[in-house]
């Protein structure tokens, strides 16, 4: 009986020493990328960066401007008001031209009113360069509530729309407001 729980106690020491050291390897492996570089750089806040390969995290105030045939009672209420949204786009391509460059799009969900946020993916969506903008898509896939977001490369204000299978149903203006 002794034998067996000193057997029990080398392999269990044996094991737990192995596992410390493999924790031991993988956090000085992972030390070692951080210091030289590889690990990916906090997102840019200016969206031209994409062109660079770069993660974007910009801050926007969406504007509820104009509504058309076919909105919600719920958008009618809201026309006028604005909504802190934060959206980042992820640059997992190393295309060589701005223009092959996409990737998904995230956008907090919670900071926009149920009419809006029932038009986005909860997995995320996509996004594409198409000239001198970037088209956001956040809810890729489906025909009906899409919320689709344009900003320009350069900064500039950008626009919004919500459509339906009744067409463009509300749409606006997104500022950025940090830089």
């Amino acid at each position: 009986m002794r034998a067996a729980v000193r057997a029990a106690v080398r392999t269990s020491l044996r094991a737990s020493l192995r596992a410390s050291l493999r924790a031991s390897l993988c956090a000085t492996l992972l030390a070692g990328i951080a210091a030289t570089g590889c690990l990916a750089r906090r997102p840019s806040r200016t969206i031209a960066d994409v062109c660079q390969g770069r993660t974007v995290g910009a801050s926007l105030s969406l504007v509820i401007d104009s509504l058309g045939r076919g909105a919600s009672p719920g958008l009618h209420r809201l026309q006028g008001e604005r909504f802190a949204v934060a959206l980042t786009l992820a640059n997992p391509i190393s295309a060589v031209r701005c223009e092959d460059r996409s990737g998904d799009a995230y956008v907090n969900r919670d900071a926009l009113p149920d009419a809006l946020a029932g038009a986005t993916s909860s997995h995320g969506g996509k996004w594409m360069v198409e000239g001198t903008r970037v088209s956001v898509n956040l809810n890729p896939g489906v025909f009906d509530d899409n919320l689709q977001f344009v900003l320009p490369l350069d900064g500039a204000a950008g626009t919004w729309s919500l459509s339906t299978f009744a067409g463009r149903v509300a749409w606006g203006r997104l500022l950025i407001t940090e830089r």
